[in-house]
């Protein structure tokens, strides 16, 4: 399958929206392939990977059994080896093949997914239709009673290509397995309902509902597939550590003052969880931003770096490597330093020069990272 990159004006315009602390530049999900990397790691059968790993302990644990005499001499020991390695290679092979076969869609092709949501207290509806005879995603969101003419927007167009990896990705996670109806398990009236109608190339169709109630993890697997494809989770939130890089917390210091930051600097280069935001001007990006910090001439600062609040809310693999440059001001970033080169901290404290331009690296085990820039231009001024 070969999977063409996309840089849809709409998908992205519907991105910005969603997630606007994400966007500082142009945005790429390179391999939506990876759904299915994504549904192995999580999804292989529960009950087979823990029977092969009792079979396995129970073969490595118990010197009793493999040493015991008594088997020896009437074969049960060898007996119960054979048993417990045949027990181990059938759940290794079945886990193999369910690798294999699991992620490909070959039922009837879709021609439409209509999924919308209304909020019983005052009856505000959101829809989405995924158009696949089109290859578009319309959306709109209204009030029935007053705003039933609403118009569709389209936000997002897509290639067959992408089209197969989402109908595969809805497949693996068992949207099309769902039960028809999820009513209230608590009898509670208000809140908010769903429905979702796909309907087939054959004339046929799949109707489910419900009403605060779901098949939650299915949607929220799902909500990943469907924010990689238009940009929003349609059927539930997406977690802001799947698409946003972490940061960890900032302190500027300067005698007996101290002014703290959760969070600090402006994003440039990043790459992260399949997405990535390359090739930024540094210059532009200090440039452009405004910074909370005040610098003045004549007086010492000190940075504090620190994690106490890192992952604290989400959750966030520790970076392996923090690296903290500084450059002269201007745009050809001259006289680079590094000024810090090293692992995960719990708290450092760098020395910082005025009218510098910092850049601050977080780099993580997998090969993604994130960069923060900032800048100690000095202001006029008490």
């Amino acid at each position: 399958m070969i999977i063409r990159y996309r840089s849809n004006d709409n998908a992205l315009r519907a991105y910005y929206n969603s997630a606007p602390q994400v966007c500082s530049a142009r945005i790429f999900h390179k391999d939506r392939y990876s759904l299915f990397v994504l549904f192995i790691q999580q999804k292989a059968e529960d009950f087979t990977v823990a029977l092969a790993t009792i079979s396995l302990l129970t073969y490595l644990r118990f010197p009793s059994i493999i040493k015991g005499k008594k088997f020896n001499k009437k074969g049960g020991y060898k007996m119960k080896r054979l048993i417990t390695l045949f027990l181990c290679v059938i759940c290794f092979l079945t886990l193999i093949g369910c690798q294999k076969t699991l992620g490909q869609y070959d039922g009837t092709p879709l021609l439409i997914l209509k999924y919308e949501t209304v909020d019983y207290n005052g009856g505000w509806t959101n829809t989405y239709i995924f158009d696949f005879e089109n290859n578009r995603v319309q959306q709109r969101s209204y009030l029935p009673e007053e705003d039933e003419e609403t118009e569709f927007n389209e936000l997002a167009t897509f290639s067959d290509d992408e089209e197969t990896v989402l109908i595969n990705s809805l497949y693996s996670y068992g949207l099309f397995d769902i039960k028809d109806n999820y009513p209230s398990s608590s009898g509670v009236m208000d809140g908010g309902g769903w429905s979702l109608i796909i309907e087939y190339s054959d004339g046929t169709t799949k109707e489910s509902m419900g009403s605060n109630n779901s098949p939650s993890s299915v949607f929220s697997d799902c909500a990943k597939a469907f924010y990689l494809f238009c940009g929003e989770g349609v059927m539930s939130s997406v977690p802001p550590e799947y698409y946003c890089p972490p940061n960890v917390s900032y302190a500027f210091k300067s005698g007996t003052t101290s002014s703290g930051y959760t969070s600090y600097g402006k994003r440039v280069d990043y790459k992260w969880n399949g997405f990535e935001s390359v090739n930024n001007n540094v210059y532009d990006a200090n440039v452009s931003a405004e910074f909370l910090q005040n610098f003045y001439e004549g007086t010492e600062y000190t940075l504090a770096l620190y994690t106490a609040n890192y992952g604290k809310y989400d959750n966030y693999d520790k970076f392996i490597k923090c690296i903290v440059s500084s450059y002269d001001f201007n745009e050809n970033l001259t006289n680079p330093t590094v000024v810090h080169n090293g692992g995960w901290f719990t708290r450092i404290e760098l020395e910082l020069q005025l009218n510098r331009i910092y850049k601050i690296r977080f780099e993580f085990d997998n090969g993604d990272f994130v960069e923060y820039t900032f800048n100690t231009k000095t202001t006029l001024g008490d």
